[in-house]
């Protein structure tokens, strides 16, 4: 095999590192329901779970394990406070021991009680400098969630973003296309 061989071979890695790959809308919620269903699983006594992304610039709740996850984090989102908002915003990871005696975000907190809520752990997905949003669990039990129960939702929330990181849309494919269309084109005048 010449150099040149060897160089083109290296291609597809070579373009794959920076860009990722292309997966269809169906693909990218099979990858989010695997995400929640897993932090579920990997945080004991955790009723359910959720992402929260940026979506054509609103916040929303990509997905989530069960129908009571996506009516808490509505909640956070109509009233514009709540752990996952933080955890978002500020980039930290947010606990909370005992909804009834939270006082961070006092209209959330009031609101989410009578959904059975009582323990709430929320981590940052973020690529590099990129929000990209946030994992959540949240449990019936206060106290529930504790620095092992971080450490863990933590490192899952890491492998989660190289996950989701990976993922491209057909308009983020055609910006790349248009790029290294750009590049080659540059490439071939110099």
């Amino acid at each position: 095999m010449t150099q040149n061989s060897e160089d083109a071979a290296d291609l597809p890695a070579v373009f794959g590192r920076p860009f990722g790959v292309l997966i269809s809308d169906g693909a990218l919620q099979t990858a989010l329901r695997l995400v929640t269903s897993l932090a579920t699983e990997t945080t004991p006594g955790s009723l359910g779970s959720g992402v929260t992304m940026t979506v054509h610039g609103a916040v929303a709740t990509t997905a989530a394990s069960l129908p009571l996850v996506e009516a808490v984090d509505r909640l956070q989102y109509d009233l514009d406070e709540g752990p996952c908002l933080d955890a978002w915003r500020l980039m930290r990871l947010v606990r909370v021991d005992d909804l009834r005696t939270e006082r961070r975000w006092p209209a959330w907190t009031a609101a989410a009680r009578p959904l059975g809520i009582r323990s709430v752990l929320s981590v940052p997905l973020q690529a590099r400098d990129e929000r990209i949003g946030a994992l959540k669990v949240y449990a019936p039990q206060p106290s529930l969630f504790g620095d092992r129960e971080e450490r863990v939702l933590g490192m899952f929330a890491e492998q989660a973003v190289g996950l989701l990181a990976a993922v491209r849309t057909p308009e983020e494919l055609a910006r790349v296309n248009d790029q290294l269309k750009e590049a080659v084109r540059t490439r071939d005048l110099i």
